[in-house]
């Protein structure tokens, strides 16, 4: 059972990150249905979403390095740690 879970969650994963670099939308509209679908509580598709979008967010900006105006991103950081605090 656990290992059939596993290959779910993976295909979901894998699913939920195809959709989002071919058509743009959010990984999250489509991962958190998903694993409610399969029987994931709401609240914990949400933890996993909040999870995963950071290593997601991360590989997006690691593959469009070269796109990013980086005085800009630099202020940005610093607005969302100010703003955070």
């Amino acid at each position: 059972m656990i290992a059939e879970q596993i290959v779910l969650y993976a295909g979901v994963g894998f699913t939920a990150g195809l959709m989002s670099g071919i058509f743009g939308i959010g990984g999250g509209s489509v991962r958190i249905p998903l694993l409610n679908i399969l029987g994931m509580p709401l609240l914990s598709a949400f933890a996993v979403n909040m999870l995963v979008i950071p290593f997601a967010q991360s590989v997006g900006a690691y593959t469009h390095r070269n796109n990013i105006d980086k005085n800009i991103a630099v202020q940005a950081v610093i607005g969302g740690v100010l703003g955070s605090i």
